[in-house]
């Protein structure tokens, strides 16, 4: 049988493990940022931006993206439900965006970049509720 000696596992020495560990880390930041980059550029226009106001009919709020399901009433009068994205729901409390910041039944106004192919889709840049300051999901008024 073999002795625990030759069973024995070797690891590298603390350096080169921060090493290996820092690489790794920044490759998977650097696969993340293309991934989310292209997402929007698959969805979202670039340079088309809209307002839409509307009613909230349903609030999801979890991981990879916050989205609003939300009531438009069309220029022929009749309603609309456009589907409101932003960023993961981590990066929003510093931004003044929590769980329940936004509701079913809210009132709001929406501006952002608009679904590609005229779907009814919008990437939030531009959230503003009834009484409150407009809140700025991606990070910078636009």
């Amino acid at each position: 049988p073999a002795s625990a000696r030759e069973c024995r596992t070797v690891k590298p020495p603390p350096g080169k493990r921060r090493i290996a560990h820092s690489l790794g880390l920044a490759a998977s930041l650097w696969l993340g940022v293309g991934e989310a980059h292209h997402f929007f550029a698959t969805e979202y226009e670039d340079e088309e931006m809209v307002t839409i106001q509307g009613v909230v009919t349903e609030v999801r709020y979890r991981n990879p993206h916050v989205q609003l399901l939300v009531a438009v009433t069309g220029e022929d009068g009749d309603s609309e439900v456009w589907a409101a994205n932003t960023v993961s729901p981590r990066s929003l409390p510093r931004r003044g965006w929590e769980a329940d910041t936004v509701r079913s039944g809210d009132a709001l106004t929406l501006y952002g970049n608009l679904g590609r192919d005229g779907a009814k889709r919008l990437w939030i840049q531009t959230l503003s509720l009834e009484g409150r300051e407009p809140i700025y999901p991606v990070g910078r008024a636009p």
